[in-house]
């Protein structure tokens, strides 16, 4: 039980940075997309405009952060990460007991 709980936990943390990192990111990615800007030399940040310009919005409105979606996402977010994290401690808390006796 406990490496089900510590995977259980893993993919909570995962889909709650994935709603934080797209609550964050999606404003910018409108702007860039919007704003056709020249994609700079380095490669990593012809990376970054390219996923922007692909992902972004052609919506104008989204250039802006509203802030009861945006709270509502962020607090999401935050839960699933905590509660990811307290999966992971009890089947840890559970794998150690079991090794103890």
């Amino acid at each position: 039980m406990a490496p089900w709980l510590a995977l259980l936990g893993l993919i909570l943390d995962i889909i709650g940075v994935g709603l934080l990192i797209r609550d964050e990111l999606t404003p910018l990615a409108t702007r860039v997309r919007q704003s056709g800007n020249q994609v700079p030399v380095r490669w990593w940040t012809a990376i970054a405009f390219w996923l922007a310009r692909r992902f972004g919005s052609a919506n104008p409105q989204d250039q802006e952060s509203y802030v009861g979606e945006s709270l509502a996402s962020r607090l999401g977010g935050f839960f699933l990460i905590l509660l990811g994290f307290l999966a992971q401690a009890i089947g840890l808390v559970i794998y150690v007991e079991s090794q103890r006796r």
